[in-house]
């Protein structure tokens, strides 16, 4: 992501989209230069969607960065991932349309999350300009798996961690905004009460 940055000054748009607005094609695709993915990123036709014939051969292709198991294919051949975008009007990547820069990530890039790992039943194509349309309500619905003790995500300044099933919703809705102005203490991040 910060090698997209690098290049674009700004994270990539949640989706490709053409000049009418349709949004094509997912983050995901858009960041395989910086994947070391640069031929399988060439063989994707950026002015169709994602489902048009030629892109949507391509989604078994996808690459093991976005397996939770990287030696495991075996569960799905249809290119479905968990690694999706938190979408909030605040979030990094929930901005329909637009690109974040990281000046406008106030919040600082190792508070503000990401990149998180959805639950099982909230696995997307990842190729598909789909990820995780956040309730603040219940910002962790369809993040934890009922048997699970939390989740895995990626922080905005590419720190991985995993975060307890026990952490408030008021913290979580913290994590997500880029400009909320939230202190989040270590406390917190563990889901303990103070």
């Amino acid at each position: 992501m910060h090698n997209f940055h690098d290049v674009y000054h700004s994270m990539p748009p949640q989706a490709l989209a053409n000049d009418k607005g349709k949004r094509l094609l997912s983050w995901r695709v858009l960041i395989l230069p910086y994947l070391d993915e640069m031929e399988l990123y060439q063989r994707f036709r950026l002015d169709e969607p994602w489902d048009s014939e030629h892109n949507r051969a391509l989604g078994p292709l996808m690459p093991a960065v976005f397996q939770l198991d990287p030696g495991d294919r075996s569960e799905d051949h249809q290119g479905r991932t968990r690694f999706v975008a938190p979408l909030t009007p605040d979030s990094i990547l929930g901005r329909p349309g637009q690109a974040v820069r990281i000046q406008e990530i106030t919040d600082g890039t190792s508070n503000t999350v990401m990149i998180v790992q959805a639950s099982p039943d909230h696995a997307v194509v990842w190729t598909k300009p789909e990820d995780l349309l956040v309730d603040p309500d219940q910002p962790l619905a369809g993040l934890v798996a009922t048997d699970a003790p939390g989740f895995h995500c990626n922080f905005g300044d590419g720190s991985a961690h995993f975060l307890p099933n026990t952490i408030t919703a008021k913290t979580m809705n913290a994590l997500l905004s880029i400009s909320g102005g939230e202190i989040i203490s270590a406390e917190d991040l563990r889901g303990e009460d103070r």
